[in-house]
């Protein structure tokens, strides 16, 4: 409510197979654990590992082809879509569809801009997802474009904010702490640090790091921990910042639905690992931060079997009945400014702004564009918005 003003009713819903619609593809709770190690893995924590993504995928696929054809046949974005369209038609109004689209939401966006564009009026895509190779590549390459750029600068600002980072005391220069980092996460990879109940190794903290990369509030949280790991100052402590912050959070059985959806909306194949190799090569390539924390998913995807009720087909080259809005932050480690850049391009008339800030989503700093910027959609192509 606060992002948009206050002054608008909004309605929201769970998308299927989340919320009160979650399923599993898993009978016998004990494959479903032992699916859940083998697939939260990184590709790079071991000369095996990528097989044993592979083999991860290859068991969830035959899995849901078994238990839950029927179900995750019906879980993708253009049933998504249809049922953001049945919301409005239920609302008996003008019969027009204003959305805000977070991430993913921007595929939906897309989505249901590809099938219904008579049926937007208002619509702002902000922290944009590559819509093409989201349904029509073996990995969402360009996702991870700014990554290792934003995760870099948690370091290059260390010095200059010293009060909230705590490595700052090494008295080193970015570049140097953020090797101490590297080389510290290559230790742990053999010798795993045990802190009382945890167990902190290579996978663990890439997923930790990953984490922060959502928001530049969480750096200063993020370095102190790092700082107790490289110390083992304060075990006690280190244990305590992972649970206040969820890092020692079990997966659960919802997070299945990352993979029935995307799995579901995915068209690209691979027949064989080797097939797939390159793909795992291209997402580290273009991330050393995250691209070995998507294979597991990418990987199921690629060997999918269920085939969707209703699949997309679209080049995204679309005229919506109003133009539409994307949004993008200038260093942005999941939704690159370069995506919302070149999904705009393909939609007319559409503007884009960019605010200039690290961070996930607009919406991060929407308090700040509200009153810095000009209203939505009446911004021209590579209309800013400069954070303090």
């Amino acid at each position: 409510m606060n992002f948009t003003g206050g002054q608008y009713d909004l309605v929201a819903f769970d998308p299927r197979a989340t919320g009160s619609t979650v399923f599993s593809c898993f009978t016998d709770p004990l494959a479903k654990a032992q699916h859940t190690f083998n697939s939260g893995v990184t590709s790079t924590a071991s000369d095996v590992a990528e097989g044993q993504l592979w083999a991860a995928g290859t068991v969830y696929s035959n899995a849901c082809l078994e238990t839950q054809a029927k179900n995750s046949s019906l879980v993708n974005s253009p049933f998504y879509a249809r049922d953001l369209i049945s919301v409005v038609d239920a609302l008996g109004e003008d019969g027009m569809l204003r959305f805000w689209g977070l991430s993913y939401g921007t595929i939906v966006a897309a989505t249901v801009s590809a099938m219904f564009p008579e049926r937007i009026d208002k619509m702002v895509f902000d922290g944009v997802q590559n819509p093409h190779e989201y349904y029509y590549a073996l990995g969402d390459f360009e996702e991870w474009t700014d990554t290792d750029d934003v995760f870099s600068a948690i370091f290059s600002t260390c010095l200059d904010f010293h009060e909230n980072c705590a490595l700052s005391k090494y008295n080193i220069s970015g570049a140097e702490l953020e090797k101490k980092f590297w080389d510290f996460l290559e230790t742990i990879k053999y010798d795993p640090l045990v802190l009382g109940p945890a167990t902190v190794d290579y996978p663990t903290l890439k997923f930790i790091t990953a984490l922060s990369l959502y928001d530049a509030s969480t750096w200063p949280t993020y370095t102190a921990f790092l700082d107790l790991l490289m110390t083992r100052s304060n075990d006690t402590l280190a244990v305590q910042t992972m649970t206040e912050n969820g890092w020692l959070t079990t997966k659960s059985e919802g997070d299945e639905a990352i993979f029935q959806i995307r799995c579901g909306d995915r068209v690209a194949r691979a027949a064989s690992l080797e097939e797939f190799k390159p793909a795992i090569d291209r997402l580290t390539n273009t991330s050393r931060v995250y691209g070995d924390l998507v294979v597991a998913l990418n990987a199921a995807c690629a060997q999918w079997q269920v085939g969707a009720a209703e699949r997309l087909d679209s080049d995204f080259h679309v005229k919506t009945k109003n133009p539409v809005l994307f949004v993008g932050n200038t260093w942005d480690g999941h939704t690159p400014l370069v995506s919302a850049k070149n999904v705009s391009s393909t939609f007319d008339g559409s503007g884009l702004l960019e605010i200039r800030g690290y961070g996930y989503l607009e919406a991060d700093w929407g308090y700040v564009a509200r009153f810095a910027c000009p209203a939505l959609f009446v911004l021209a192509q590579g209309d800013f918005c400069l954070l303090d």
